[in-house]
């Protein structure tokens, strides 16, 4: 529904965690409904709140209030307004399914002797401004967890993620300090454990906090929509599984460290730059459809799998998806590793000889140099998109990747021009890749 009127411009901020960008995305589909021109940014807790006291931001989303976030926004509290929840989060800490609910059934079982000897000891989280961040440190030393080995260590959102995915795949036993909403309590069925102190904040309300100024500037309709609009954990739950894990976010908001928005397929904007088919015209001159879905995977050996995964998930945020094998086809061990949308990296362990692979055994021969190999290689390299270049290429350096080539600038020339920003480097395997930010390709 969009009303052909034009509003003012409003920025829409978000916690840079998944389910806090699936909450942002309906809003600012709210938003622009009713015409306003909607730019979202995106930042760790505290900061996202001492940005709109700054004055630059004109709608959060969403503050955990009172317990998780009233101390972030009891400073400028006077200079907004906070609508009605949109939905109740509370923090857990949770294990996997597998882990007998009679061995592990609250917090003060992980001090026991057989518990803690089976449990690994770090409990890692996200960033250390969470709340659940913060009542998972106290809950250490209150719990006496930190004199059985149990150890709290903050993180981020993709290191996070990883180390679920990863501990679920291997059974290994141990605490996952989560919140509903978090699409891993759906993926993974979480089990949460009793928590009899009441150190975890209880429930909380997620609303949106509007500025004073956006107050008398947001469309009228729009405010009444965001008024009534209630999710539910269920519900963010939900749409947080289908950001994270399908082609959905395709209409989720730009910001400054995600992916710019890519036209839903019912887009009607018309391409503005032909293609030079003259270049291809043996293609371009087939008239039947082409079955091509996309890109799928990228197939690497690898000469340590498990240090490749590891570097994958924790430095550059893949996700594990799946382990398989076939011995018939020449794979003892393979992973797959998501992207995102689906679209995934593959590694075949070194005693793998999977078809269009080399036919030797990766860990029977001499290491060839990072050099040597990339001349030889059919793949000259693949790409990960990302708003952030020199960041991710810092991550992946600093993970272990040798640099090729630092972050700079390109201005490409010819039909479509463009400015990209791309840096490279060798990964644990000797492939080379690219780090890259261009704007969207338009096709015709």
């Amino acid at each position: 529904m969009d009303t052909g009127i034009r509003r003012p411009a409003l920025t829409v901020g978000n916690i840079s965690l998944s389910f806090h960008r699936a909450v942002a995305a309906v809003t600012r589909r709210v938003l622009e409904d009713s015409g306003h021109e909607v730019r979202t940014v995106e930042a760790p807790h505290q900061q996202l709140f001492e940005v709109q006291a700054a004055g630059e931001l004109d709608v959060l989303v969403s503050a955990w209030l009172p317990s998780s976030h009233g101390k972030y926004l009891s400073p400028y509290r006077d200079h907004v307004q906070v609508l009605p929840a949109h939905y109740e989060p509370y923090c857990v800490w949770a294990v996997p399914p597998y882990v007998p609910a009679d061995a592990v059934g609250e917090v003060a079982d992980l001090a026991r002797p057989d518990v803690a000897d089976r449990m690994t000891g770090t409990i890692d989280g996200i960033n250390p401004g969470a709340g659940i961040s913060r009542f998972s440190a106290r809950m250490v030393r209150e719990y006496g967890l930190d004199r059985h080995g149990y150890a709290f260590r903050p993180g981020t959102e993709q290191s996070f993620v990883s180390r679920v995915e990863r501990g679920i795949a291997e059974r290994e036993w141990f605490v996952i300090p989560l919140w509903r909403p978090q699409y891993l309590n759906l993926l993974h069925g979480l089990r949460p454990l009793a928590e009899p102190k009441g150190l975890l904040g209880g429930v909380d309300s997620a609303s949106p906090v509007v500025t004073n100024r956006a107050m008398d500037v947001i469309a009228p309709e729009a405010l009444e929509r965001l008024h009534k609009l209630h999710l539910g954990n269920e519900g963010v739950e939900a749409i947080d599984k289908l950001i994270t894990s399908t082609d959905w976010h395709r209409w989720t908001p730009p910001t400054a460290t995600w992916a710019a928005r890519a036209p839903p397929p019912d887009d009607p904007t018309p391409c503005s730059i032909p293609y030079p088919t003259h270049h291809h015209q043996g293609v371009n001159s087939m008239t039947a459809p082409v079955p091509n879905l996309g890109l799928d995977h990228i197939a690497l050996r690898t000469y340590d799998i498990d240090a490749s995964v590891r570097f994958y998930t924790e430095a550059l945020g893949f996700r594990f998806a799946h382990e398989w094998s076939a011995p018939e086809a020449g794979v003892n061990r393979c992973l797959f590793l998501d992207a995102g949308d689906d679209r995934v990296i593959e590694l075949f362990d070194a005693a793998s000889t999977p078809p269009g692979g080399s036919a030797r055994n990766f860990d029977a021969e001499p290491r060839p140099s990072d050099e040597e190999r990339a001349r030889a290689a059919t793949l000259v390299h693949f790409a990960i998109r990302t708003e952030e270049p020199a960041a991710l290429f810092q991550r992946a350096v600093a993970a272990g990747a040798r640099p090729l080539m630092a972050p700079a600038r390109i201005e490409t020339k010819g039909v479509t021009a463009m400015t990209l920003e791309v840096g490279f480097v060798y990964g644990p395997n000797g492939e080379v890749i690219e780090f890259i930010k261009r704007p969207r390709l338009q096709q015709s």
